[in-house]
């Protein structure tokens, strides 16, 4: 299968409608029969539906069966930003995906806008998967996602009327287009990244109405500056996509920060070797300094783990500076966020989707001992789907701890 990566960038823009079409449509588990409609897609973003989709025909193409979705498009994280990679070619004729466990209901929609093969008149081929799975049951309930990868920006959309409510998730991600040299497009002076959030009450309560915008320079600073807001909005519908890689923190963040089991206290000889070094790192003699920070570096995890158990409290600015650098540069963290990380509810709940069990058993520990609710369920040795549909659970729970304990200021 061929690959197609849509980073957000490019040297032209695009604009107007798109003509070749991949459509496919999905059954959750495998269940009854589905349908699907192809149509024309415009490359920009429309506004969310208000109304249930229309009658659509009985599907008869081919059928392929895949065990997660990311088997047919994949979410990923490059340079601070989200990245989408098809590995579907288009073809004539529609192709039904079939997935068990999928944990979305309605109609999904996953376009990708192909700037690698365009056109004869200059326009690229959209690559489109639809994904239908049967409802849950009750007639009353919708729910249309739409997953928009272009090579300028990327579109993730919900909107669902369940029970008396009206949501809508938008998240926006837009790059400036650079033309040529010097020129860059006219809305650099806009956030790259937005999250809007619309949620209207249709039964006889007096909830009033939401009407949020979150933005940011890019998809990793929106989850550092709003981590609640995403973690109610955002995080669950990449679950829901089942792409738990761009929900799982950083592993080098993850593994300096979680406890995995009865820890081994670094030899004598080794505490002895890393306490003298660390006294060299304030000598006055520059080159001294840069030789015992090197010597330290070569030690890997043994001086890490010699490291983590000084007092440094004691230590001056300098040592403590050149530490911090030193376990930066091994972990991607430094020490003294370590500890914050283990205090932060996000941080360990986004924790739970890391690839790791080791890791993802120790984070659902310490959100125990943290928020104090014994009555949490997480198997971190369960199967994909298993996982991600307590994880979604255990949020939902600790985003109302979180609003109930950790109020803003």
């Amino acid at each position: 299968m061929a690959h197609t990566t849509l980073r957000g960038r490019s040297s032209r823009q695009i604009s107007g409608r798109i003509g070749v079409i991949l459509a496919v449509a999905m059954v959750g588990g495998g269940a009854a029969s589905n349908t699907f409609a192809q149509d024309e897609v415009a490359s920009q973003p429309t506004s969310m539906p208000t109304t249930a989709p229309a009658a659509e025909k009985p599907y008869d193409g081919p059928t392929l069966r895949v065990a997660n979705l990311t088997e047919v498009f994949k979410l990923s994280i490059e340079k601070g930003f989200l990245s989408l990679d098809t590995k579907l070619e288009p073809t004539e004729r529609p192709t039904r995906v079939m997935s068990p466990g999928l944990p979305l209901h309605g109609e999904v929609n996953v376009v990708a806008n192909d700037m690698q093969a365009p056109a004869a008149d200059g326009r690229a081929p959209l690559r489109m998967l639809r994904f239908t799975t049967p409802p849950d049951g009750n007639v009353e309930t919708i729910v249309k996602t739409s997953v928009a990868a272009m090579p300028n920006g990327l579109h993730i959309d919900q909107f669902s009327e369940i029970a008396g409510m009206m949501r809508g998730v938008q998240f926006i991600q837009q790059i400036p287009v650079v033309f040529e040299p010097g020129d860059m497009d006219a809305n650099t002076e806009e956030p790259r990244v937005r999250l809007h959030v619309n949620i209207n009450y249709t039964d006889d309560s007096d909830r009033q109405p939401i009407r949020q915008l979150y933005t940011a320079d890019s998809f990793t600073e929106l989850r550092q500056n709003h981590a609640r807001e995403v973690s109610m909005y955002l995080t669950p519908l990449l679950l829901q996509l089942q792409q738990d890689d761009v929900v799982a923190p950083e592993m080098a963040a993850a593994k300096r920060a979680l406890p995995t089991g009865p820890t081994t206290a670094p030899a004598g000889d080794v505490r002895d070797k890393v306490a003298s070094l660390i006294e060299k790192l304030s000598v006055p003699d520059q080159a001294a300094r840069a030789e015992a920070f090197r010597e330290l570096q070569s030690m890997g995890e043994t001086g890490l783990a010699a490291i983590s158990s000084v007092d440094r409290s004691k230590l001056s600015a300098e040592q403590n500076s050149l530490l911090d650098l030193l376990v930066t540069d091994e972990t991607g963290v430094p020490t003294a966020n370590a500890t914050d990380l283990l205090n932060d509810p996000f941080f360990l709940v986004d924790s739970l989707s890391l690839s790791d069990a080791a890791l993802r058993l120790a984070a659902f520990e310490q959100l125990k001992k943290l928020t104090s609710m014994n009555d949490l369920s997480f198997d971190a040795d369960g199967s994909d789907s298993t996982r991600r549909a307590q994880a979604m659970n255990v949020r939902a729970k600790v985003d109302a701890w979180v609003a109930t304990n950790q109020p803003r200021e």
